[in-house]
């Protein structure tokens, strides 16, 4: 039985993938939480305006393919917002693909960005990509964070006066 998506002609063969989209295949995708957790905490911070991008340079033998991480909150807004702003970055991404190549990126999202068109989106790509042409080393490692100790986050605040 031919699958759904040949019918609807957005294969071009059976087993191929959707030409409509380009390649985003598992290769090009952060899928573990092990993986972003890493390059969250130990990746190069840029900040494009409404996104934000953190890159790391990939283990292994080189040549790797860039690989793209979505983190994007609820803060950014509803589902169709966070889906919308996901589409539009993989696609930017789809695109400058061979300027990430060797690099792990995961994006974060601001609410404004829901805002953005597709060249908006295009604009900030390019700039990371341009950012990045230089190099990427590792962050400095952040000192850890302290837990807080004592009462509530209110009364630290007074100053624990009762």
């Amino acid at each position: 039985m031919t699958p759904p998506s040949a019918r609807r002609g957005l294969l071009d063969q059976p087993g191929q993938h959707c030409s409509q989209h380009g390649d985003f295949s598992p290769d090009r995708r952060l899928r573990t939480p092990g993986e972003f957790r890493r390059v969250q905490e130990t990746g190069r911070r840029f900040d494009l305006g409404t996104l934000t991008a953190r890159a790391l340079p990939r283990r292994g033998t080189p040549p790797l393919p860039g690989r793209l991480g979505l983190a994007i909150s609820r803060r950014a807004g509803g589902a169709v917002q966070r889906n919308r702003i996901k589409r539009l970055v993989r696609d930017a991404f789809r695109r400058k693909a061979a300027a990430f190549d060797g690099l792990d990126i995961v994006f974060t999202a601001r609410p404004e960005a829901a805002a953005h068109g597709q060249p908006q989106v295009d604009q900030l790509i390019d700039r990371l990509a341009q950012l990045v042409a230089g190099g990427v080393t590792p962050a400095p490692p952040r000192p850890p964070r302290r837990p807080h100790k004592g009462r509530g986050r209110a009364d630290a605040l007074a100053g624990g006066a009762a």
